[in-house]
Formats: structure tokens, sequence, C-alpha cells
């Protein structure tokens, strides 16, 4: 049996690149500590493709993903 950790993902996508994407250290990166981001990846970059443009998709915790997923977009 496959068990999934439920969580949200937005991509930001951009049309020119972005200096303060650029200057990141990084082209993934886990927080740990987190309580609502799990996950950012410069998605260009970690697929080896740094001078594309910029894409950013950033994953949130499942505990996070859990206490909103059954939330009317009011709250």
């Amino acid at each position: 049996q496959v068990k999934y950790s439920s969580r949200y993902a937005v991509t930001l996508m951009y049309n020119q690149s972005q200096n303060v994407l650029e200057e990141l250290p990084w082209s993934m990166k886990y927080f740990p500590d987190d309580d609502i981001i799990a996950f950012i990846a410069l998605d260009n970059r970690k697929r080896g493709q740094p001078n594309e443009l910029p894409a950013l998709v950033m994953h949130t915790t499942v505990k996070f993903f859990h206490k909103y997923s059954d939330s009317c977009e009011d709250e």
C-alpha cells in the first residue's frame, strides 16, 4: 500500500530574472524546523538549467496541510 504525505504546493514562475533568487546559494532547501514551509526549490537550477527563466516551488508541511485542508476560503 502506498501512503502519500499530502501538502500544498505553490509555484511562482517569472518572465524575467529575479536578482533575489539568483543570489540564493542553494537550488533547493528543506526547512525541518518550520511550521509552514517544508521545502523550497529553484526549479530551473535544480534541473541544471540556471539560464532558464526562474521558477520557485514551495511545499508546505503535512501538518499545515491537514490543519487547513478542510477550511473554506473565508478562514
